[in-house]
């Protein structure tokens, strides 16, 4: 398996997306569906094996498609995923 930061090589201002408690961007520009992609393989790969990661979205309509692209990340480096679909924010 990759190092986990070997998973965002190439994803430029990458840094501006994390905050204290989630991650926030533009769609489109600071945040797409590859980036939700390899940050779940980054995420994912700092954890145990095994390990189960839960995953909600808001109400965006970009969500649903972030959320599957997270969970392909995740599930790409072995983790299992409980699926909360869409959920009240904070949770």
């Amino acid at each position: 398996m990759k190092p986990p930061l070997a998973y965002l090589e190439g994803e430029a201002g990458l840094a501006g997306i994390f905050r204290a408690y989630d991650i926030r961007g533009i769609y489109g520009e600071d945040l797409t569906p590859e980036t939700a992609l390899k940050v779940g393989m980054a995420f994912g790969s700092l954890l145990e094996p095994g390990l189960e990661v839960v995953v909600g979205r808001d109400s965006r309509l970009t969500g649903p498609v972030l959320q599957a692209a997270l969970t392909a990340g995740l599930t790409a480096v072995g983790c299992p995923v409980a699926d909360l679909g869409l959920t009240a924010t904070p949770i």
